[in-house]
């Protein structure tokens, strides 16, 4: 077990003259004392407009004081508001690099959306589209922090050409990724995308134990690993593998679990019932009784190796029929809704009223 200390810079009314001033002193000298006794993380966060709650409006400043006044402790934001609205992903990626220079490494990239309408407002962040900016956001931030140069993007939340961004990490690939999760779903969803889970005791340690598999659940662990699925299956690696060109991911797959046995092991591990299995994916596990052999494969992006031949800035570029990053085509409207009759034919009752 590792211990942490984590900052708010909260402040109640009523405010007297070097209240702030005595605010962030004392915290800095609680961090340099922490790092001297054996702490081993310092986290801070960043808000906005929330006076007396939070005071902490720049914590890469605050963190950039801490690693000129300590030793060993990490330096972890916890954490940076990943919206373009708040921070452009060119700019955390810069400050990211810099703060790991400076710290010798020492730098936590913790990530999120925020909650608070006070916030979204105040920086007209459009709170149903807060979790796709992150995503988009972060993975793009991440490139800049590799790639050499980064050859631009142009997304649906942020676009920018081809420029090298610097300076780069001491940490590589990068810093240690976290995101703030708040509740179950985005716990499960750090899982899925391998980074670390910034929570408060929102569920029991039960449920937070639960695993979700990196690449999918039916991906073969390496032989040496199965060992390791009921007692510590952060240890199990698997075969999975991505065809990456110039930074791009072109194709992804794996070689995919064929015994039933260590297929039942994995779902344990996850968390998932045997009779849950059998309700989901009972087909498959019927097809592995009968001997399948070993297999696996990879599913190569076509229209990804056709951005890249054709030099196009985004794969909508190079789509027929270009999605949106919810799924909808600009060029038919789809999808659109169904009319009653389709409805009452498949059994299917829509509880929202047609567009229009």
């Amino acid at each position: 077990m590792k211990f942490g200390i984590f900052y708010e810079h909260q402040l109640p009314r009523p405010w007297s003259e070097g209240q702030e001033l005595k605010l962030f002193q004392d915290a800095l000298d609680q961090v340099e004392l922490a790092d001297k006794i054996g702490i081993d993380h310092a986290w801070e966060v960043e808000h906005h407009f929330l006076e007396e709650y939070s005071h902490s409006s720049a914590p890469e400043v605050f963190l950039a004081a801490c690693s000129q006044r300590t030793k060993r402790i990490r330096l972890g934001h916890g954490i940076v508001l990943m919206p373009p609205g708040y921070n452009h992903p060119a700019r955390v990626a810069e400050r990211i690099a810099t703060l790991d220079l400076v710290s010798n490494g020492r730098v936590e990239f913790g990530t999120g959306e925020s909650s608070a309408l006070l916030e979204l407002g105040g920086y007209r962040v459009a709170l149903e589209k807060k979790r796709d900016m992150w995503r988009e956001t972060l993975e793009q931030c991440l490139n800049m922090m590799v790639m050499n140069p980064y050859p631009g993007f142009k997304g649906e939340y942020f676009e920018m050409p081809c420029r090298n961004i610097v300076p780069k990490p001491v940490q590589k690939p990068h810093p240690p990724v976290w995101v703030a999760c708040s509740n179950r779903e985005t716990i499960k969803l750090a899982a899925r995308l391998g980074i670390g889970a910034l929570t408060f005791a929102f569920v029991d340690p039960k449920e937070a134990k639960q695993w979700a598999a990196a690449h999918h659940a039916f991906t073969r662990p390496h032989d040496e690993c199965v060992q390791y699925l009921e007692t510590d299956p952060g240890k199990v690696d698997c075969y999975r593998y991505d065809c990456v060109l110039n930074g791009f991911e072109i194709g992804g797959g794996s070689i995919r679990l064929h015994d039933p046995a260590v297929q039942a092991r994995v779902f344990k591990a996850m968390g998932i019932s045997d009779e849950d299995a059998k309700s989901k994916f009972g087909f498959l596990l019927d097809a592995l009784k009968m001997g399948a052999p070993p297999h696996g494969g990879i599913a190569l992006g076509m229209d990804r190796l056709v951005m890249l031949l054709t030099g196009a800035e985004s794969l909508r570029d190079v789509v027929a029929w270009p999605k949106t990053q919810k799924g909808t085509d600009l060029m038919t409207g789809a999808p659109g809704d169904v009319d009653a009759k389709q409805l009452r034919d498949l059994y299917v009752k829509s509880t929202t009223e047609p567009a229009g």
